[in-house]
């Protein structure tokens, strides 16, 4: 993955975070869904100190941000363009050449079961896995044509929609079925 990557950054650490006048949104582990999304609404505020290194933890429209830990290692794409969006410490940020890879098709790769069992292999930890910088670009992605890629990227965006409607209806099933228990209990 090095030959595609521009630029990598580790996110913020925590002694930045004290006693700061800069108000930041920090991108944490937790606002990345199991699916790959952002979870934007559920990212912290926060105040902090501003350095060099806040300015290099800040993020990027088609940033993909690499989790550092965990069982599973989840990667999403920063579609907002924000001031004050910045990376935390727990995770990897990544910036693609995007004339030879797409970053929704880097961070579905990542995701993917075959992405995940490559990073498993530059893991390292017996009880909580971790993976650094220097091991994750050592990752291969493989690079179909541009093309293929965002046939795969529109695909997924179709794919991700239905899931969300999927969603809604089995929310919508579970209200209908714990009113009909409720409806008995009235009885």
């Amino acid at each position: 993955m090095k030959d595609l990557v521009t630029s990598t950054r580790r996110g913020l650490s925590t002694p930045y975070l004290r006693n700061g006048t800069e108000s930041i949104r920090l991108v944490k582990a937790k606002d990345i869904a199991s699916d790959g999304m952002l979870l934007i609404d559920t990212v912290d505020k926060e105040q902090v100190r501003r350095t060099a290194a806040l300015d290099r933890a800040r993020l990027t429209s088609g940033d993909v941000l690499v989790t550092v830990a965990g069982s599973r290692f989840r990667a999403t794409v920063v579609h907002e363009v924000a001031e004050d969006l910045v990376a935390s410490n727990s995770l990897i940020a990544l910036s693609f050449d995007r004339t030879q890879v797409l970053p929704e098709f880097a961070a579905w790769y990542l995701n993917s079961s075959r992405g995940q069992a490559d990073i498993q292999r530059w893991a390292s930890g017996a009880v909580m896995q971790s993976i650094n910088t220097a091991a994750l670009l050592a990752v291969t992605i493989p690079v179909p044509s541009m093309e293929k890629q965002q046939h795969l990227v529109n695909l997924l965006q179709v794919i991700g929609s239905y899931q969300e409607v999927l969603k809604r209806e089995a929310a919508l099933l579970e209200k209908i079925t714990d009113s009909l228990v409720e409806d008995v209990n009235r009885e």
